[in-house]
């Protein structure tokens, strides 16, 4: 499967859902982690959009290094085994000009 890619300046929406047993729940809490390839992890702020229905949504910056950025998606607060962690990754490409 292929990787998104975004450019600096753009927008990543990270959406997602958290369930237990096919019943959407919230937990107690839920983190994104940003890794981008290089410098600092980024935290941005996770909404709620209903029960067990989440996104975030980070601008790149204009400086925004090139390549693989990876993200992950923690929660914590429900039973051990239904703790849910999410992991995926997106391109960073040049801008055009």
């Amino acid at each position: 499967m292929a990787l998104n890619s975004y450019k600096p300046g753009q927008c990543v929406h990270f959406p997602v859902t958290d369930t237990v047993i096919a019943q959407l729940t919230d937990p107690s809490l839920l983190v994104l982690t940003i890794h981008p390839p290089t410098g600092p992890n980024v935290i941005p702020t996770v909404t709620r959009a209903s029960t067990g229905i989440y996104y975030a949504d980070y601008v790149l910056p204009m400086n925004a290094p090139v390549g693989l950025w990876s993200y992950r998606w923690q929660a914590t607060g429900l039973p051990p085994a239904m703790n849910g962690l999410v992991e995926d990754a997106f391109n960073v490409v040049a801008l055009d000009f």
